[in-house]
């Protein structure tokens, strides 16, 4: 009877352990800790950069701006085309897990090379690295997101997500500062392997749903409770009911070529990419040129140009709030995107009032900055969930044949692909238009940038009558109809 009670007892802590670690709160919380991770330590160095390249020997001269710039630009160049790959790669193994372990041993290596790195070589091989961890962690952490919480509370997961990116953006730049002012070079990478250290802690502990339910059920367990339900619309209803046509359907689903062409074809795919590369473009322009500027305006020193980047991230902290709206309000995202546009463009173009060193400049400054900041919260989140609702609405009018899985994953990576093109036209964009044409020119540049893309979203985003409807061809052509072939 001992035995029995005992071992009953034992099979129950492993079912609550199982459902602690595959629970949709634990996934969230994992995938936000990667991101914030992944962000943390690319603004590590942000500060430390232009002081440490030519004080290392790295560089000689005056060519700090130029090579900032392109630093910037190879980390995003190296997003782009990982992220694309890393869906491919997902496709095909059996657990997500692995990919996602994969993505932080590159990042520590590439860490691990910025520590000791006294040649260019490195550094660029340290940012290829970087590059090219930030395209597996957020194409695998959106597919685990999706995976772990569905539809209904993507909004605000992906609200979680943009807020541990923007804190990784806030903590970073501020602490790599302080830290190489007043401890030293290699203090700040000790900080920066200690949260990897913890980073991994958490990814080992994390189980994703799919490999622990199905680990239970073939004991004849249930994870009942373990996270949300969120059945598929054919899991409500009873399959007996279902129309012939949608029964046959169903039973093949889109091959990975189909789902691409499907996407592709897609004209509200594109409006969401292009904004978003805006939207990582203004972002990642002041990673190349605030710090400098700061300094060269202002004489600041590396704590004060990690603290500078604060008046842009603090306002992005109210992404989940974002996400919850449009979790409500499922067609406010236009008009919030298209709004955020807007106001961005009349803000960057004010930045060209930023002159001299005086006390009123430096207040204009970071008012600005936080107006911008707050611009990009109510644009990022908005364009992530459209791409859900996008594959969402893409499966209502192909039922059963688009893999909605797939689908998605694709989505994000193309999404993950736009931010890092973004991210790469913005270091140069900013940093060579400053240089040579100087702030101000860089400023109404930039604000032209974001103007045009606020009239095309407020147009075409969503479901709008401008566009025709994402039905693909290629989903459709082997429909099976009361026995006829479409």
């Amino acid at each position: 009877m001992g035995v029995l009670s005992c071992s009953w007892h034992s099979r129950h802590l492993q079912r609550r352990l199982l459902q602690f670690r595959s629970s949709a709160k634990l996934v969230v919380f994992v995938v936000v800790f990667a991101i914030f991770t992944d962000n943390f330590l690319y603004g590590l160095i942000i500060p430390v950069i232009p002081t440490a390249l030519p004080e290392r020997g790295v560089i000689e001269g005056n060519d700090d701006q130029r090579w900032v710039s392109i630093l910037g630009a190879v980390f995003s160049a190296s997003t782009l085309v990982v992220s694309p790959i890393t869906w491919y790669w997902i496709k095909r193994v059996n657990s997500l897990r692995w990919p996602f372990m994969a993505g932080l041993i590159v990042l520590t290596g590439a860490t691990a090379l910025l520590c000791v790195g006294t040649h260019l070589g490195l550094w660029i091989a340290s940012r290829l690295l970087q590059g090219a961890a930030n395209g597996v962690v957020w194409t695998v952490g959106s597919a685990l997101l999706r995976e772990s919480v569905g539809e209904e509370g993507l909004g605000q997961a992906f609200g979680y997500v943009g807020m541990g990116m923007n804190l990784g953006g806030i903590a970073g730049p501020l602490l790599g500062g302080a830290l190489y002012e007043h401890a030293g070079y290699y203090t700040v990478f000790g900080l920066g392997f200690a949260l990897l250290g913890l980073d991994m802690l958490f990814r080992v502990i994390l189980i994703e749903t799919k490999p622990a339910t199905n680990g239970l059920e073939s004991r004849g367990e249930s994870l009942e409770g373990a996270f949300p339900a969120h059945p598929a619309p054919d899991e409500e209803a009873d399959p007996g009911s279902l129309p012939a046509e949608k029964a046959s359907a169903s039973q093949t689903l889109a091959s990975d070529s189909e789902v691409v062409s499907a996407l592709l074809s897609c004209p509200r795919l594109w409006v969401v990419l292009w904004s978003y590369m805006v939207t990582a473009m203004i972002m990642t322009a002041f990673d190349s040129v605030l710090a400098l500027f700061v300094r060269e305006r202002f004489g600041w020193n590396q704590s004060a140009q990690g603290l500078v980047f604060l008046a842009l991230f603090i306002p992005q902290l109210l992404n989940p709030a974002v996400g919850m709206i449009c979790d409500r309000y499922s067609r406010a995202g236009r008009y919030m995107v298209s709004g955020a546009f807007a106001i961005g463009c009349l803000t960057l173009t004010l930045l060209r009032l930023v002159v001299g060193d005086s006390v009123g400049s430096k207040v204009l400054l970071c008012t600005l900055l936080a107006v911008i900041g707050l611009c990009v919260t109510f644009s990022m989140t908005p364009l992530f969930v459209e791409i859900s609702a996008m594959v969402g609405d893409m499966e209502k009018n192909a039922p059963g044949r688009l893999n909605q899985e797939a689908a998605s994953a694709l989505g994000y990576g193309l999404m993950n692909s736009s931010w890092s093109a973004g991210a790469l036209v913005g270091p140069f964009l900013a940093g060579f238009i400053k240089d040579a044409a100087g702030w101000n020119t860089m400023a109404w540049v930039l604000g032209l940038v974001v103007g045009v893309p606020a009239v095309l979203v407020l147009l075409f985003m969503g479901e709008s009558w401008l566009l025709p409807t994402c039905r693909s061809a290629t989903l459709c052509q082997n429909e099976v109809i009361e026995g006829v072939h479409v």
